[in-house]
């Protein structure tokens, strides 16, 4: 019986995302710092997500103007994956851990992803370990709040993104942080953060699936933070908090890497001689 040609579905998705890719690319005056590519626009924020948002009627506006670093119109890299957040923390670490100044550096990346691990890898010299309590890709499988597999001041730089508001203790996960990390060295430690909030909403009692989805904006979280509220628990571990927005970066630097005007970076600093 003769067939036709045909391409697997695996393969022919493949092929249109790598032409669409290409498309994106041709002209393009965007940048992603995460894998250098350049390209037309950003891919914006999955539709299937914000419908569950909407069906679930979260409390807060979805748009990319009511939160500090979410970008839903430019949210994704189509070469790489990385977020709008995580082309930040690229573009930071790009800076400071310029070419010879990572060398050596112990790295720890709590709730690592795709784009960041593959970044940190490929890019920067440090001594790189992943760590995640339910991620198998992760090197080492651990409860940030009880992080004894490491020792006090193991890492030289430590990343941890979007996982506090997962945290049922979170003030004893910042003291985990503060604990692992060597004094005199740094990270950046990212969350959720709305505009004009000035209370912290937690609650890890809330174990309904569409209340967390209606209250938190997602299945597993349990708290958003106020911004103010965030800054305040991670200086009352030990931490030196630092806010870093478009003033620090330039504003052609956010519109390149498609950034919104009201993005942030929290970069935290373990004083000398601090102790666990």
């Amino acid at each position: 019986m003769r067939t036709c040609n045909y391409l697997p579905l695996g393969r022919m998705a493949r092929a249109v995302r790598g032409a669409w890719r290409m498309l994106l690319a041709a002209g393009g005056t965007r940048e992603c710092p995460a894998c250098g590519r350049r390209i037309r626009r950003f891919q914006p924020f999955p539709k299937e997500a914000a419908d569950l948002l909407a069906r679930h009627r979260f409390r807060l506006p979805w748009k990319s103007s009511a939160w500090e670093t979410f970008n839903r119109e430019e949210y994704a890299c189509p070469f790489c994956d990385a977020t709008d957040r995580e082309r930040l923390y690229a573009l930071y670490l790009r800076e400071r851990l310029a070419p010879g100044l990572g060398d050596g550096l112990r790295l720890l990346d709590i709730g690592p992803s795709r784009p960041m691990t593959r970044f940190v890898r490929r890019r920067l010299r440090a001594a790189y370990r992943s760590a995640d309590l339910c991620n198998p890709e992760a090197d080492d499988r651990v409860d940030l709040e009880d992080m004894r597999i490491y020792r006090d001041g193991e890492f030289d730089v430590l990343l941890c993104s979007h996982v506090l508001e997962h945290v049922p203790d979170d003030r004893r996960a910042m003291t985990e942080l503060f604990r692992v990390l060597r004094p005199g060295s740094w990270g950046i430690v990212m969350t959720p953060i709305p505009l004009g909030v000035e209370k912290t909403d937690e609650d890890p009692g809330v174990t309904d699936v569409a209340e967390r989805l209606r209250r938190f904006g997602q299945e597993d979280h349990i708290r958003i933070y106020a911004g103010a509220d965030f800054t305040e628990r991670l200086q009352k571990v030990g931490f030196r908090v630092t806010k870093l927005g478009r003033g620090h970066f330039g504003p052609e630097a956010f519109e390149r890497c498609g950034l919104t005007p009201q993005s942030a970076l929290y970069v935290v600093d373990k004083p000398m001689g601090a102790g666990a």
